[in-house]
């Protein structure tokens, strides 16, 4: 990877770059079996989704996602989802 595609500070990486997103995630995870996964970072337990989310939300901020029907700008793909989802459900644009 090179310099101008992450920065790391204070245990949080900035992502400029998203080829690698979901590796930077599942490397963060730790699978504990019984469907139960353990985030490496600071040890939350939970299905494998929610330390996913977990992980995205609380370790890893991203250059931010912005709606492409309003411009709303939300921090986690999550919240882009669910944005999309109760303000534009009736809309064909994709994210």
């Amino acid at each position: 990877m090179s310099e101008k595609n992450w920065t790391i500070g204070l245990s949080f990486i900035i992502l400029k770059s998203f080829s690698f997103f979901e590796d930077l995630i599942k490397s963060k995870m730790s699978n504990l079996g019984c469907g139960k996964w353990q985030c490496l970072e600071c040890g939350f337990i939970s299905k494998s989704t929610n330390v996913s989310y977990h992980i995205e939300s609380k370790h890893i901020i991203s250059a931010g996602y912005n709606c492409s029907v309003c411009s709303r700008f939300c921090r986690t793909r999550n919240a882009l989802s669910t944005h999309m989802s109760l303000k534009h459900k009736n809309t064909d644009a994709l994210e």
